[in-house]
């Protein structure tokens, strides 16, 4: 009968010990992400030109004119 009274409380310690591991995990996370927030923000150099440099990134449109668009072309 000793077997039968222990095993409801093993459950429950079971069950609490779980409890506790979670919390302390979420803890943690929480933790590490506030440690990353509470870094100074780093040094800014600022550019004489904030622009992106220009390059031609669009290639020009086909023709349309020619035998595959069915219009002659113009003598």
């Amino acid at each position: 009968m000793d077997d039968a009274a222990e095993t409801p409380i093993e459950q429950r310690l079971q069950k609490a010990i779980d409890v506790i591991s979670e919390d302390a995990a979420l803890v943690e996370l929480w933790a590490c992400a506030l440690s990353g927030f509470a870094q100074p923000i780093p040094a800014y150099t600022r550019t004489t030109n904030p622009r992106l440099p220009r390059t031609p990134n669009i290639v020009s449109p086909p023709s349309r004119t020619g035998p595959e668009f069915g219009l002659p072309k113009r003598p």
